[in-house]
């Protein structure tokens, strides 16, 4: 992910009181979208719909990609 769009994730996950992090089964650091709980109520609600993707006004959630684990298809 370039610089600039962790950048602006960061930014406003800490507009929105804080970001969540995880790391995916291949050891990669992912960031929760702004508002997200702890990874595994998040997991648990989450339906991999990605309508995240398309409320996000600047485009800056993506969804994890992999093969297979619980964090595939995730934003």
């Amino acid at each position: 992910m370039e610089t600039t769009t962790l950048g602006a994730i960061v930014a406003a996950g800490v507009a929105a009181g804080g970001i969540a992090v995880c790391f995916a089964g291949n050891g990669e650091e992912l960031l929760r979208p702004p508002g997200a709980s702890d990874e595994a109520d998040f997991r648990a609600r989450c339906i991999k719909c990605g309508r995240c993707l398309e409320a996000c006004p600047y485009q800056a959630i993506r969804m994890a990609k992999g093969p297979t684990g619980a964090e595939t298809g995730t934003p």
